[in-house]
């Protein structure tokens, strides 16, 4: 019985420190990396949206996360650079 124990204390450690051991896990997002996006002509937040996140309906998360640079959802200026949430 004292085995299973030390079995039971000797392996508990091991799997909080290899979970974070800062090591991401298959298929998860990377969110600490800072993405952005250099308008090109042509571009629409729909466009861009599609680009990044596989789909056109996400434009107005753009948007919110550069409204401090963008007046309106039509003001995109070529060779100015977003921010991609």
């Amino acid at each position: 019985s004292p085995a299973t124990n030390s079995t039971t204390v000797t392996s508990a450690p091991l799997r909080p420190a290899a979970a974070t051991s800062g090591s991401v896990a298959p298929g998860a997002p990377a969110a600490a990396a800072p993405r952005s996006h250099t308008i090109a002509a042509g571009d629409t937040l729909s466009s861009i949206s599609l680009r990044y996140y596989g789909t056109t309906t996400r434009w107005q998360e753009i948007f919110a996360a550069n409204s401090d640079v963008l007046r309106g959802s039509t003001s995109l200026v070529a060779g100015r650079t977003l921010r991609i949430p």
